[in-house]
C-alpha cells in the first residue's frame, strides 16, 4: 500500500524545497483572478482561479507541486498555495487554489475578477507516485492507495484523484480519509461522492456535527 497524505499545513513532501528559503519570493510574473467562489457551507474555505502564464501552466506536470502568491506590488510575504486543480492542457492558462480564510488573506479569498496578482515558478517535486506506484519498488507495483488530508489540505490531494496518475482505471484500488472540524466544513464533497466507485472508498472524519 501506499500512502499519500496533506494535512494543510507545509506537507512532508515540500519541506525540504522551503529550508534555507524563508519568504524569499521566487518571481514569475504576473497573474490575474479569475473568480473566487465559497467552497464549502460554512465559507470557511474559499476556491480561487487564477490565469497564469503559458510559462507557468507548462512547468506544472505533478499533483503535490504548488506556488508562491502575493498581491501586485506588495512586499509582504508571500503564501505558499498548493495547485488545487490537476494538470491538464484542457485547462488553459487557469489552475485553481483552495484557500481557507483567515485574517490577512482576504486580498485573495475576497478579490474581484481581474484582481493583479504575482505568482511564482512552480516548485516542488509533487507526490513521487511514478516513482512509488509504478514499477517494482515493492516487488509488485502498488495496488491499494490511502489519501488522507485534513482541511484545505484536500487541495493537492484533489489534483491527484482528477490528474488520473493514481491509475486506478487499470484495477488498483484506493481509499480517501478526510478530516474536517464539520460536515459545513467540507471542500469538494460532490466532487468526491462523484468519485466513488468500486475502486474508490471514502471515509469523512468530522470532528463536530453540523451547526
Amino acid at each position: 500500500e501506499l500512502a499519500i497524505e496533506h494535512a494543510g499545513k507545509t506537507p512532508r513532501l515540500f519541506a525540504e524545497a522551503f529550508e534555507g528559503m524563508g519568504t524569499r519570493f521566487v518571481g514569475h510574473g504576473a497573474a490575474t483572478i479569475s473568480g473566487a467562489e465559497v467552497a464549502c457551507p460554512s465559507g470557511t474555505c474559499v476556491s480561487v482561479a487564477v490565469t497564469v502564464s503559458p510559462d507557468l501552466v507548462e512547468e506544472y506536470k505533478i499533483p503535490g507541486q504548488y506556488v508562491q502568491v502575493r498581491q501586485t506590488g506588495s512586499e509582504d510575504s508571500p503564501l505558499f498555495l498548493a495547485i488545487a486543480s490537476p494538470p491538464s492542457p484542457e485547462a488553459g492558462n487557469v489552475i485553481e487554489f483552495l484557500i481557507k480564510r483567515t485574517d490577512n488573506n482576504a486580498w485573495i479569498t475576497d478579490a474581484a475578477a481581474g484582481s493583479g496578482v504575482e505568482c511564482s515558478q512552480v516548485m516542488g517535486g509533487g507526490f513521487p507516485m511514478d516513482e512509488h506506484m509504478e514499477g517494482f519498488k515493492y516487488d509488485f507495483p502498488t495496488q491499494n492507495v490511502l489519501l488522507f488530508a485534513n482541511g484545505s489540505g484536500i487541495a493537492p490531494i484533489r489534483s491527484a484523484i482528477e490528474s488520473g496518475q493514481l491509475g486506478t482505471g487499470s484495477g488498483r484500488t484506493a481509499r480517501l480519509y478526510y478530516g474536517v472540524a464539520s460536515p459545513d466544513d467540507m471542500p469538494y464533497a460532490e466532487r468526491f461522492a462523484i468519485a466513488s466507485r468500486p475502486v474508490w472508498k471514502n471515509t469523512w472524519c468530522a470532528s463536530r456535527d453540523a451547526v
